[in-house]
């Protein structure tokens, strides 16, 4: 079986682009049930890690820059590793 990484990304840094608290559950509904899903079928090989906003930046030359990684406004809020086997 292989492996594959699924990587989630957000903007995390502007504020308008935050979802509501409805939003969120409705989110973590649909989330639910797809992990649920694919965790039914053995697919899921981690249900992944969800990051926060705290952490450190360590750029080139020891310079370590506090809070997310963010590029273009995105930063990576969670990962999911998963299973596959061709049939």
């Amino acid at each position: 079986m292989k492996e594959f990484v699924l990587m989630f990304r957000m903007d995390i840094t502007t504020k308008d682009a935050q979802p509501s608290k409805e939003q969120m559950n409705i989110y973590m509904q649909q989330w639910m049930a797809w992990i649920n899903n694919i965790a039914g079928k053995g697919q899921l090989a981690d249900g992944g890690n969800h990051f926060t906003k705290q952490g450190r930046v360590l750029k080139p030359h020891n310079s370590v820059i506090e809070g997310p990684y963010v590029s273009d406004n995105n930063s990576v809020v969670g990962v999911t590793l998963l299973l596959w086997q061709n049939p």
